[in-house]
């Protein structure tokens, strides 16, 4: 083949090294942050395209017009060898690349899968096996050719000009990829740890992903609020007991705890001392194979309250505890099956204010998980909610659920008792450490009328103002009137009120009069005036 043919596949081996930087380079980008593997890889093509042109522009001078490379010379077989594997890599980038396109699901693994493994060698394995071949070569020759020579014979020509030809290549792709031979070999076997790149920000960032909502903020606020003792009761119930004992899967023990009250029985409180009684247990037994996760309705988040931000959230909870490192897993499905759990814990709290057609969509999805977990899990459910929510009307409808058993949750008078003491306390706390002097506590409250906002704050010193410096009480319409007067900016020139106008639009309400000067001020229903709390208030003013 001559040199002209040869440049021409050197230059469409050229073009497969440019798209395939291309596609990589793109995929960098749309990562959340680029592998330094990935990075090493991308030079290496950079320098390999340096390479290539470099060689096309070589094979093309004049000089090497005669030249004739046989099918098994090294520089077409180095060739053909780096178009196989150069396709293979191109091919499974365009692979990668096509994850983009398509649902979330596909994009999210995308954006954080390496296609590539260790044990595929592609562009590292061509550039080093390039290199060695050459060398090999060269060596070969000259042992030749000092065999010949030792016997005073000449050396054939052609065999001059192939030593002569590898010694060109050698200086050509040393110069361009010796400072780059490290990288070229660490590639290959740092492939394997591309997956543990990925840190802590990364993985929230997927379970941020899976579901917008975060019940553990909720399940926090309810802990703090509830005090020590409250429930314990409830830890005691049979039913309870039974339902959280060792059971054999699939066995008659049933599995949906179901708690229903009215709004005050304290059922979220409930199931936050269960979510966390069921923490310490598996805490306790790490060998238990365990795991809990738990949702807390609320009718206010009815937009993200879907059946697959709630299925979702679920998710996170089991990823975090499966995952032990926090880093991005290689595969969900395969995680899950190497640490089969044996017992997993739902705990869904007020399904009463999940829309009735996502309460049924999320029953079908656990009840479809349910059936998944087969003989080898353990799934228990664990719920509250109003009266008028039927759980017999959605266990009869997917039986995959299992058994269902029924807990009635009143208030409880231990429970009741512990609050109302507690609440006293507080009280009494706080009167211990109310200023002693009125002076004192008259300054306080002028001072929390300073920190209101800015509109609040400067009508209630007004009203303060007024109130005090009047010669007799105002009616609540007089001081209306005299706190919406604006005075123009012009100078009339003469002692008329002619600068002074009511501001219609600013006309406060009798209702702020009161509420935004903090207690201090008053209105005598009676005859609606205008006055202050006390005499006390009137001598301090004085002051």
């Amino acid at each position: 083949m001559d040199p002209l043919s040869v440049s021409a596949s050197a230059a469409g081996l050229l073009s497969l090294a440019v798209g395939t930087a291309g596609i990589l380079k793109g995929l960098m980008d749309g990562a959340q942050s680029a592998p330094e593997e990935a990075q090493n890889l991308l030079a290496e093509i950079t320098t390999l395209s340096d390479v290539l042109q470099d060689l096309v522009q070589f094979l093309r001078t004049d000089h090497l017009t005669e030249q004739r490379f046989e099918k098994t010379s090294v520089l077409r077989m180095t060739i053909e060898s780096g178009q196989d594997r150069l396709k293979l890599l191109y091919s499974k980038l365009d692979r990668f690349r096509a994850s983009f396109d398509g649902n979330k699901l596909k994009v999210l693994v995308a954006r954080f899968t390496w296609p590539l493994k260790k044990e595929e060698k592609l562009l590292s394995e061509t550039t080093s096996v390039f290199l060695t071949k050459l060398d090999q070569n060269h060596a070969d020759i000259q042992n030749i050719v000092s065999g010949l020579e030792k016997l005073n014979i000449s050396a054939p020509p052609d065999l001059i000009e192939k030593c002569a030809e590898i010694s060109k290549l050698q200086s050509l792709v040393v110069d361009r990829a010796s400072s780059n031979a490290r990288d070229i070999q660490n590639i290959s076997l740092g492939m394997d740890s591309l997956q543990e790149r990925f840190n802590d920000k990364d993985f929230k960032k997927i379970l941020a992903w899976l579901s917008p909502l975060e019940p553990q903020k909720r399940h926090h606020d309810i802990r703090q609020k509830r005090l020590p003792g409250t429930g314990d009761w409830f830890l005691l119930e049979p039913k309870f007991q039974e339902w959280l004992s060792d059971r054999t899967p699939g066995s008659d023990v049933s599995s949906i705890l179901a708690c229903s009250g009215i709004p005050g029985a304290g059922k979220s409180v409930i199931c936050s001392l269960v979510v966390d009684e069921l923490g310490t247990r598996i805490t306790k037994s790490p060998e238990s194979r365990a795991c809990v996760a738990y949702l807390y309705c609320d009718y206010r988040d009815e937009k993200n309250q879907t059946p697959f931000s709630m299925i979702g959230a679920l998710l996170k909870q089991v990823l975090s505890t499966l995952s032990e490192s926090k880093s991005v897993p290689q595969d969900v499905f395969s995680l899950l099956q190497k640490r089969r759990l044996s017992n997993v814990y739902l705990c869904v709290d007020a399904l009463d204010e999940c829309k009735a057609q996502n309460r049924s969509t999320l029953l079908q999805y656990l009840a479809m998980i349910a059936k998944d977990c087969g003989q080898e899990c353990s799934f228990r459910i664990f719920t509250t909610g109003r009266l008028h929510v039927k759980l017999e009307d959605y266990v009869r409808q997917y039986p995959d659920l299992g058994n269902l058993t029924h807990i009635l949750l009143e208030a409880n008078s231990d429970d009741i008792r512990r609050y109302v003491e507690h609440a006293i306390d507080k009280r009494r706390k706080a009167l211990c450490t109310m200023p002693v002097k009125l002076a004192t506590a008259f300054e306080d409250t002028i001072g929390r009328i300073r920190n209101q906002k800015s509109e609040r704050a400067i009508q209630a010193i007004d009203v303060l103002k007024w109130t005090f410096l009047a010669e007799r009480q105002l009616t609540v319409t007089e001081l209306r009137h005299a706190l919406s007067v604006s005075f123009d900016s012009h100078d009339s020139g003469d002692d008329s009120d002619e600068g002074e106008t009511i501001d219609w639009d600013n006309f406060p309400t009798g209702k702020s009069l009161v509420e935004w000067c903090l207690g201090l001020i008053i209105i005598d229903e009676e005859i609606l005036t205008i006055r202050l709390v006390h005499k006390s208030l009137n001598d301090y003013l004085k002051k």
